[in-house]
């Protein structure tokens, strides 16, 4: 399965799994079922396959399912911005491609020591360039990096931290 969704004291987590198109999917046929939640954890798969395998595979894909899969992705990002809960990204492998992009989507994230976010950039010839943890830190790509074990509890404890409460009904509070 390359989706699946726990909710616990008011956070849910959603773990991505390979393959991303199938992880696309299921994510966004599971946000409309999250309304009751003050915050949401992206879990990337911490066992991404190499960047190399990744585009191979987008190589090997057909033009029209390409095209279908990455506005099903940009579709998912638009509804990761628009959640009305913080959405943390827990980063727990290199972030590439698809999961970068994803990753971006999300209002914090949480990158593991020793892991990095590939960030592409360039008009015309697409470069892609390793932001490593630390520099990821330093720059504010991301918001905390954590031991590799501790990147889903770090995740989960700054969703929580970051979630707003719903105003009080009928308190004047807003």
């Amino acid at each position: 399965m390359a989706v699946t969704v726990e909710v616990s004291g008011g956070v849910a987590v959603i773990r991505l799994a390979q393959p991303m198109i199938d992880a696309v999917a299921g994510t966004r046929a599971a946000l409309p079922l999250l309304t009751g939640v003050d915050g949401l954890v992206l879990h990337g798969c911490p066992r991404s396959p190499h960047p190399t395998a990744h585009f191979k595979a987008q190589v090997l894909t057909a033009p029209a399912e390409r095209r279908a899969h990455v506005r099903r992705l940009r579709a998912l990002r638009d509804e990761l911005v628009a959640f009305p809960a913080p959405v943390v990204a827990a980063i727990g492998g290199s972030a590439f491609g698809d999961m970068a992009e994803l990753v971006m989507a999300c209002r914090h994230r949480v990158l593991a020591a020793g892991c990095d976010i590939v960030a592409v950039t360039g008009t015309g010839v697409l470069r892609g360039r390793r932001v490593p943890a630390d520099e990821a830190l330093r720059t504010g790509l991301v918001d905390r990096v954590v031991e590799p074990g501790a990147v889903l509890a770090a995740a989960v404890g700054l969703a929580t931290a970051a979630r707003v409460p719903a105003p009080l009904v009928g308190s004047g509070v807003r």
